[in-house]
């Protein structure tokens, strides 16, 4: 087989990003080369060993030269500089207007609502620098594939809010759902992932798009056929670039290309283009690009690692799928190709650290290392704690997970554990039924129903990773010791409903009294215990949100449609012999991301409960704060931790984010993509006396006299990865037992 040169990759405008189209790369003193096609990118192969010179050029651009190997395999990505002055051809640009403005909303005026029936995604490892392409791994590929779109896909997407990842040793799903969406130009704004874009076609457009008649062409049937280009206003918000088709006799959109500019302010989405044709109603979208960053391209250390190059198509009716797309062939193809990439070390890295920021469980072979915040931490009550937290893993046993810790603390010198055997039903809908068994250290105040806001929950009960961090090394002291057992199941009634049910039988530490006689809730080594037994029953309704499901864990990936959770326990205590007493709690929480159009996306979560019946002081609801430099979402920032505790309670948090509102149209601050922050936080509770009858409450218990509240700003997305908050106490500012402002910061990856 004879020897073969071949350089791919994609030509970009230095200035804007934006790709270039019918670009020229030619290999001097030879006949092969290439053109660009609309999305700029090429595939340039030749067998001549003496082309060894790129001569790369565009109208309206500078042209330069690139030295390459012969028979090599290379990625090459040029961005050409604009030319200032034209000699010998002629660019004409079509004058900004408004008829052009106006035939495009007359158009888009006559469109219909549409649903697309059937879809299918896939993504492909592409835009290897050509440094990595001499590498082992990338040879491998090279010697098998004459260029990357021949890999076989390794993901894929259909559009009944169900994601199935065809390898379970490459987890890309968690990256692609986000953004593989179905894009609906009908729409008055668009979604990518979270974030809000302007429509071009919508009403409103004008304030975000600049428009040009840019040319007219007759049909087949002799019709004129105008072309409509739209340019964003800002290049660095996130907004579109593209042209619109427009059929006079009809008055109708035919069709709609158009790219996000990669100055957008937007995270790991290098590139994003689509193609969408109209026809009665219906949509066709013909492709979608994304290349997708694995890390920050800020660091010339790591401009070496690969991207995800991921295209779809959408179709209107099933029967125009190829039949090469069905499942069981995808799987077959997928399984037979992949898998020896898979498992590649460079794979099996990314495989490893995905799965472990995920789940916070290491992968090591037929088990799982973690929860790793079990490893080892501090605390007031055991001052140093070390734990080995193990669970079987999926290759061991799909369908049947046993799992625990064994720890000890060094100041209490005691040992911990935890074990726990669960079985979930190999369904699409979860069905899951499982038995715990704990002896160890609790958060006092804390309830099953406050995980309704924490549903991705890391470490010991945050939900936050900062803040899980933080505290892992807090010598916090809002623990007291339990022992239980509890039987529990978790069921899917529909994709959007699920029912969960949970039994507790076991003993709650109340405290004692200090070597002051005062009484508090710890007293290293001393404790007293009451029987506390409980039954509970939550349910969950979402509406098309999306869940990822890794071995038996389920993490939410939250849409823009309310989710809403309903919480009822039954519970019996009995303390010293005496007789049972019962009481009940009810719990209720809503949350949503609420898009406010090209001013970002609003998050708000609603909490409250009531406490029925008289209980000790370890069972009442505490309003959790944070003792820590980081910001939670769902913790009160300036508050401290069991400052407040209520039998009738509600919670407010409200965080802004303004997505570069303001940042994006500053020049030189927009380069950076910083977003902006505001945060509002509220919480009110009633303590009634009855409780304290029960057991005397500890000297640092308060009643909330009024209303609770802080507010402040922030800088988001700095450097990619963290968020800066500046937070100030609107109410209670005379009680100086915890600060009344502060600077928090978080880490955090967003689109």
């Amino acid at each position: 087989m004879a020897q073969q040169t071949m350089v791919m990759g994609q030509i970009t405008d230095r200035t804007t990003g934006e790709p270039i189209a019918n670009a020229n790369i030619v290999l001097r003193h030879s006949t092969d080369g290439a053109a660009t096609d609309a999305d700029g990118f090429y595939i340039l192969t030749s067998t001549d060993s003496a082309a060894h010179i790129l001569d790369i050029s565009a109208i309206g651009y500078s042209p330069i030269t690139v030295r390459i190997k012969p028979f090599q395999q290379a990625a090459l990505h040029v961005s050409l500089r604009p030319q200032p002055k034209m000699l010998d051809q002629l660019v004409v640009l079509p004058k900004r207007n408004d008829d052009a403005y106006l035939l495009l909303r007359a158009a888009a005026d006559g469109m219909n609502k549409h649903t697309t029936t059937s879809a299918y995604t896939t993504a492909y490892i592409n835009n290897l620098d050509a440094g990595l392409a001499q590498r082992k791994f990338w040879k491998k590929i090279f010697a098998n594939y004459d260029d990357t779109t021949s890999l076989i896909p390794v993901y894929h997407h259909t559009p009944s809010h169900t994601t199935s990842a065809v390898l379970s040793a490459v987890r890309y799903e968690s990256l692609l759902t986000p953004v593989l969406q179905n894009i609906d130009f009908t729409d008055k704004s668009l979604l990518i992932g979270n974030n809000a874009c302007p429509n071009p076609l919508s009403p409103t457009a004008r304030r975000w798009y600049n428009f040009y008649l840019a040319d007219s062409t007759d049909n087949v049937d002799g019709n004129k056929i105008y072309t409509v280009h739209f340019r964003t206003k800002n290049p660095y918000s996130l907004s579109f670039n593209g042209e619109v088709l427009i059929d006079s006799a009809k008055c109708k959109i035919t069709s709609l290309s158009a790219s996000i500019p990669s100055t957008a302010n937007i995270n790991i989405v290098r590139q994003l283009s689509l193609s969408q044709t109209f026809a009665d109603g219906s949509i066709t979208d013909e492709r979608r690009q994304m290349l997708l960053d694995f890390v920050m391209h800020k660091d010339s250390a790591f401009r070496k690692i690969p991207t995800l190059y991921a295209r779809s198509r959408l179709v209107h009716n099933s029967d125009i799928l190829p039949s090469d797309t069905t499942d069981e062939k995808f799987a077959n193809a997928t399984d037979s190709v992949i898998l020896s990439i898979s498992k590649t070390r460079f794979m099996r890295f990314l495989s490893f650290a995905g799965t472990t920021l995920l789940t916070y469980h290491m992968p090591a072979g037929y088990v799982d290392v973690g929860d790793i915040f079990q490893l080892f931490s501090f605390n007031k009550q055991e001052r140093f704690r070390i734990g080995i937290p193990l669970r079987t893993s999926e290759r061991l046993m799909r369908d049947w997970v046993i799992g625990g810790y064994v720890a000890y603390g060094f100041r209490d010198r005691g040992w911990k554990y935890s074990a726990y055997v669960q079985y979930q039903t190999p369904t699409e809908l979860r069905h899951l039924v499982g038995v715990r068994v704990t002896d160890d250290y609790g958060r006092i105040g804390q309830h099953t129903f406050q995980y309704f806001l924490l549903e991705n929950r890391r470490g010991r009960g945050f939900g936050d990773l900062t803040t899980s961090l933080l505290n892992f090394m807090a010598k916090t002291t809002d623990y007291n010791p339990h022992r239980h057992v509890t039987l529990y199941t978790m069921h899917d009634i529909t994709p959007n409903i699920e029912l969960n049910a949970e039994l507790n039988i076991g003993q709650t530490a109340m405290g004692a009294f200090d070597d002051e006689g005062l009484y508090v809730y710890h007293k290293y080594g001393q404790y007293e215990y009451f029987n506390h037994h409980t039954a509970l029953l939550s349910m969950r309704f979402s509406f098309d949100d999306r869940k990822l499901r890794i071995h038996q864990q389920r993490i939410y990936l939250y849409g823009k449609k309310p989710i809403i959770s309903l919480g009822a326990e039954l519970g019996l205590y009995q303390l010293c012999s005496q007789r049972y007493r019962v009481y009940a709690r009810l719990h209720a929480t809503l949350q949503q991301n609420i898009s406010a159009g090209m001013a970002g996306r609003i998050h708000y979560a609603l909490q409250v409960g009531r406490i029925i019946g008289a209980v000790p002081y370890p069972l009442l609801n505490a309003f959790y704060g944070n003792e820590t430099y980081s910001f939670d979402r769902y913790r009160l920032t300036l508050l401290n931790n069991f400052h407040y505790t209520a039998d009738a309670y509600a919670e407010l948090h409200v965080l802004w984010n303004m997505q570069g509102l303001l940042f994006n149209v500053i020049p030189g601050i927009n380069r950076l993509k910083l977003r902006e922050l505001i945060v509002f936080k509220a919480a009110y509770g009633t303590l009634k006396q009855h409780h304290a009858d029960v057991i005397p409450f500890p000297v640092n218990y308060m009643e909330m006299e009024k209303p609770y509240a802080e507010a402040g700003f922030g800088i988001g997305n700095i450097l990619s990865v963290a968020d800066l908050l500046f937070v100030w106490r609107l109410t209670n500012r005379s009680d100086h037992s915890s600060p009344t402002w502060g600077v928090r910061f978080r880490l955090h990856l967003d689109l």
